[in-house]
């Protein structure tokens, strides 16, 4: 399902001319690496998130909340969108840590996934298995 609903998303999120990346374990999913996915989290630019949330009336997002990242969440047919935004310029970071990747025929962004597997907490469960696919991956190109 995730296949279906993270473009959607995405697309929603191009409409409204609102920049953002996959972020987190997302960003690895996104990028090829396949695991059971338990949400799909998305990261805004800075000053958008009350439009995005107001976009997605119809799935009762929770309020925002946080001030650093400001987030909400909806569900999907049962799977959980985690909209996140953190206070800086952009509120996305820089362009070198992200990119585009064709993920179910349509291009998204992503926060580059060597930024998180360089974040990502040692006792991480996929952590160990990530690091290997993405080190053979690289590899290829």
């Amino acid at each position: 399902m995730w296949h279906k609903l993270i473009p959607k998303v995405c697309r929603k999120l191009e409409e409204l001319g609102v920049k953002y990346h996959a972020d987190a374990s997302s960003s690895l999913f996104v990028s090829g690496f396949c695991f059971e996915m338990e949400d799909f989290d998305v990261t805004v630019e800075w000053g958008s998130i009350e439009r995005v949330r107001h976009s997605f009336i119809n799935e009762n997002p929770t309020d925002i909340r946080g001030c650093n990242p400001r987030q909400f969440t909806f569900n999907i047919k049962e799977h959980k969108i985690d909209v996140m935004s953190y206070e800086s310029d952009t509120g996305i970071g820089p362009g070198s840590e992200r990119q585009i990747v064709s993920f179910s025929g349509v291009e998204i962004w992503t926060k580059k996934p060597s930024f998180y597997l360089d974040r990502m907490r040692k006792d991480h469960p996929i952590r160990k298995e990530a690091l290997q696919y993405f080190k053979v991956n690289n590899a290829r190109q």
